[in-house]
């Protein structure tokens, strides 16, 4: 009697939930192919995101035998990979990412799909979004440093839903197996019918077999189902998608304001050289405190240095080379929407590799464009808080500079003849190197303010592209002003030098005041203030 293959059919129908797992998603986010392949090429390119993703955090949690007794097992956190690769897809996508209803993805993955309906929902990815929207190296480091903050945790507060989740997908490849065994039968039944006549009662068994294991995996997950929604998945979920999302946003503002690092300006750095850098300054307390620091600064003072030009014209002057998904030629957007795919591929390569035509747009700004020189204090009595306000604000006149096409120099002086000095040419991406060495640099010495004045009047000097720069002056001491003094004031002034003081912490600096033809004192070192506004209002 041949076997009615129809009828079991219609069985494992009613046995699969309403979707099949081959219908189902592993990926939280609704699809974007073009975001998805950049995303990818981009991390498969980078061995550091590469370690992160695989680093699946493991945990221990108590198992549910069958005979109703418990074990204590060990899970490694199998979906964890593609949680990581959807936070930098959500953080890297020009269009506001999207989570799929929850029956379009598997069960195994639903809990990864909460965790990224929370951080796509938190203020920290609208705070992380304006540094990784169309920006690979922002996406990725945000989505490597979210998922450490995940590794952290998951061992404590996310063990039951990992387990479960881990469960899961045991049961998932449990099912699959069965199905695709049934699918063997299936074919093996045709032929012993078109070869005998009919169904061999060993394949019946295997039939059976088969369909009893399909409703045995899909009644066991049907019941982790049931448990996960008795759980509190959705608001420890809810929490670490929020931390996760906060970590990365914490970690893009730094990773964006490193003056030769972020921003997505052309550079000769790899992402995998971009992070290691970003690294050193998270590792690094001090530094973490002026990348904070400097990133509250930096937005507050472009912000008034732009309002300085009204009525800026922004246009199209020519064509250049970018990834710039906002100014691609439109025939560069009709390559990426293709459906030949070795013209997407093409598109996606020439994405990474920064070479795609786009148009290349100026501003008319008729803001000045002189040189900037720093001078600060190096003495031991700038340790601490006065350091990280004080460098911050150095590297964030750098950043200025080298937006507004400057040239940039930073001295910093201790007692006498301690000074050491930083050129940083305009149009030129500054060395990341460099920038470190003169953010980590301190002497802790004495107070010399003469020896650093007159190191900027030697760049005046030996560099005539410094000629008419604005000098700009930090420091928290007061200071005997001499004769020698007065002559280096005068010969900057009689080059057409303007020089600004900045007193931190010490109100009515006569030094400065005798020095400079203006002095903002510093009396908050959280961040922004009159003195920062100060600067940026006034360098010319």
């Amino acid at each position: 009697m041949a076997m009615n293959f129809a009828a079991a059919s219609q069985r494992v129908r009613g046995l699969l939930a309403p979707k099949k797992l081959a219908e189902q998603s592993k990926s939280a986010l609704t699809e974007d192919v073009l975001r998805d392949n950049i995303v990818r090429d981009a991390g498969n390119a980078s061995e550091r995101f590469q370690k992160a993703v695989n680093k699946r955090p493991v945990i221990e949690y108590d198992r549910t035998n069958d005979d109703g007794t418990t074990s204590r097992e060990e899970y490694e956190w199998d979906t964890f990979p593609e949680a990581v690769r959807d936070f930098a897809r959500a953080a890297f996508g020009w269009d506001e990412p999207q989570v799929r209803p929850r029956e379009d993805v598997r069960p195994s993955h639903r809990f990864n799909r909460e965790v990224m309906q929370a951080a796509i929902n938190s203020g920290g990815m609208r705070e992380l979004r304006p540094y990784s929207r169309n920006n690979e190296q922002e996406a990725l480091y945000g989505a490597m440093v979210g998922a450490e903050e995940l590794q952290g945790i998951a061992p404590d507060v996310l063990a039951e839903h990992v387990a479960r989740s881990e469960q899961m997908g045991e049961q998932e490849q449990a099912q699959q197996s069965a199905e695709q065994m049934l699918e063997q039968l299936r074919q093996r039944a045709k032929q012993e019918v078109a070869e005998l006549g009919e169904v061999q009662d060993g394949t019946r068994r295997e039939v059976k077999r088969a369909l009893k294991a399909i409703e045995q995996a899909q009644a066991n997950l049907q019941q982790l189902m049931h448990e996960e929604g008795a759980s509190s998945m959705v608001v420890d979920a809810i929490a670490a998608g929020e931390r996760m999302a906060q970590t990365a946003a914490e970690a893009a503002e730094a990773f964006g304001n490193l003056p030769g690092v972020g921003g997505g300006d052309a550079h000769n750095l790899s992402l995998d050289q971009q992070i290691e850098l970003a690294e050193k300054w998270a590792s690094n307390p001090q530094l973490k405190a002026i990348v904070k620091m400097l990133g509250r600064m930096l937005s507050s003072m472009v912000f008034k240095r732009d309002t300085r030009t009204k009525n800026v014209a922004i246009e199209p002057v020519g064509v250049t080379t970018g990834n710039d998904l906002r100014r691609l030629l439109p025939h560069e957007l009709a390559r990426g929407f293709s459906d030949n795919p070795l013209i997407k591929t093409s598109f996606v390569k020439d994405f990474a590799a920064r070479s795609l035509l786009q148009y290349d747009m100026e501003g008319r700004a008729p803001a000045g464009k002189g040189p900037i020189i720093t001078v600060h204090d190096g003495s031991g009595s700038m340790g601490g808080e006065k350091f990280v306000w004080a460098t911050s604000l150095c590297l964030c006149t750098l950043t200025i500079a080298q937006r507004e096409r400057r040239q940039f120099a930073g001295a910093e002086f201790g007692s006498a003849r301690q000074v050491k000095s930083w050129i940083f040419p305009a149009n030129e991406q500054p060395d990341p190197n460099v920038v470190l060495d003169y953010a980590t640099h301190f002497f802790a010495g004495g107070t010399s303010t003469l020896t650093g004045m007159q190191e900027a009047l030697r760049i005046l000097r030996d560099h005539p592209e410094f000629k008419t720069a604005d000098v700009l002056l930090i420091g928290d001491g007061q200071d005997y002003f001499r004769e020698a003094d007065r002559k280096v004031r005068d010969e900057m002034r009689a080059l057409g030098c303007r020089i600004h003081g900045i007193s931190i912490l010490c109100p009515n600096n006569a030094y400065m005041a005798q020095m400079c033809e203006s002095v903002v004192d510093v009396t908050d070192l959280a961040g922004a203030n009159e003195a920062t506004d100060h600067v940026a209002e006034n360098i010319t």
